[in-house]
């Protein structure tokens, strides 16, 4: 069961956008932590699961006013449970999300069902009918009369064996590179193939003129450093 609040724990740091892609227990409970003040107001235990098949540790606040544990995901006080760090299963879900692509992925299917929130394309119902076609060849004449492509690395694998993951992506909003990562489902959308496609070259020429403006500043910098030594 989770512990009364001990002396001494360590304390957190603030929540910060994160370029990690999946979460921890740790992390995520270093990166959420209530208001106030730790070792006042509140500490951070670990703690390991019981009366669960695969028992597991946790790192969780205490309230040192009521001794009470705080949600893991939205850092409200509930009552202890042995078996999780979680006031509800909607807030299970959320860390789910965070943690585990996969976990993401189903929770993302199971709100959008598999519609692409950029174009409304139904991507979920083309798997469906290329998966329901017996040969490659009708396979590409389905695909022809939609604007996925037919050509390229992932068409040969398609045609022969049809799965969700070639028709739409588990998407983060606010890409991981900027900051997105270790988010829940409010950072994770449905994008078909193709969209997912366009955002990701937009993503790759918006690095690239960043990374050319910071050198560009950078350079501009040193050449005003040695201008004021002369």
């Amino acid at each position: 069961a989770p512990p009364g609040p001990p002396a001494g724990s360590s304390s957190t740091t603030s929540h910060a956008p994160s370029t990690v892609r999946q979460t921890t227990a740790e992390r995520w409970a270093e990166s959420h932590r209530p208001p106030g003040v730790v070792e006042v107001d509140y500490v951070t235990c670990d703690w390991k699961t019981s009366g669960v098949r695969d028992p597991r540790v946790w790192r969780q606040h205490f309230s040192l006013h009521s001794g009470r544990p705080l949600c893991l995901v939205c850092v409200q006080e509930h009552e202890p449970r042995p078996d999780s760090p979680f006031c509800s299963e909607g807030c299970a879900a959320s860390y789910a999300a965070a943690s585990s692509q996969g976990a993401g992925r189903r929770q993302v299917y199971d709100r959008d069902r598999g519609v692409c929130a950029a174009c409304g394309f139904d991507a979920h119902r083309l798997y469906r009918q290329i998966a329901a076609l017996a040969t490659g060849p009708e396979r590409m004449q389905a695909l022809q009369r939609t604007h996925y492509p037919t050509k390229g690395d992932r068409i040969g694998r398609l045609l022969r064996d049809p799965k969700e993951g070639d028709f739409w992506e588990a998407d983060h909003i606010l890409p991981v590179e900027e900051g997105g990562g270790e988010s829940d489902m409010s950072n994770l959308q449905t994008l078909c193939v193709p969209c997912h496609a366009d955002k990701t070259r937009r993503q790759a020429q918006s690095s690239k003129e960043r990374k050319r403006q910071a050198a560009a500043k950078g350079t501009a910098d040193l050449r005003s450093f040695f201008a004021g030594k002369a």
